[in-house]
């Protein structure tokens, strides 16, 4: 599976008795907005790539492939779980003390992750992890790092972005809406 984050969300609008349904569209722009539009440039695509349910609602993987940098990510409304694949080693000062570099999360946990996209922890390899993060506040501080060390993002939050996969499909106009 591989589609446009705007796309998958509009064809898997949870109902309106669950409880967390807010909280569905509070993850989806967050994710869009914050984390793909300003740390990678609002040309960089958001793609779902596999999908895990959490408090009754059906939620995304998500993917954001950038020629230096890829993050996949997933949220259980309970803690994030993210991979990186880096061409160059992290700094271990980037990483903020927003998760444990010595904590080796499980697949199981990695709830909507193939197995290939579980990695070691950070220690063993700073190009390649899979980390625990526990709120979207660290994720946003740690990822606004690495981007920023990396060259990926600069201040205003604009880099050029990788060529649209065709594949996944013309990227939707987004929505507007606000929390």
């Amino acid at each position: 599976m591989r589609k446009h984050l705007q796309t998958w969300a509009n064809d898997n609008v949870p109902a309106d008795e669950l409880k967390f349904k807010d909280g569905y569209w509070r993850q989806i722009m967050f994710v869009r907005d914050r984390i793909g539009a300003q740390l990678f440039g609002h040309k960089q695509p958001v793609y779902v790539v596999g999908t895990h349910t959490s408090k009754s609602v059906l939620l995304p993987v998500y993917r954001i492939e950038h020629p230096e940098l890829t993050i996949q990510l997933r949220d259980n409304f309970h803690n994030i779980i993210v991979s990186v694949i880096s061409k160059k080693a992290i700094p271990k000062d980037s990483l903020m003390d927003a998760f444990d570099p010595d904590h080796k999360v499980i697949p199981v946990y990695a709830e909507g992750f193939d197995k290939d996209w579980v990695f070691g922890t950070y220690l063993e390899n700073p190009r390649e992890w899979t980390a625990e993060v526990w709120d979207e506040l660290n994720l946003y501080a740690l990822l606004y790092r690495i981007t920023y060390e990396l060259g990926v993002h600069n201040r205003q939050g604009e880099t050029e972005a990788p060529p649209v996969d065709d594949q996944a499909g013309p990227a939707p106009e987004p929505f507007k809406t606000s929390f």
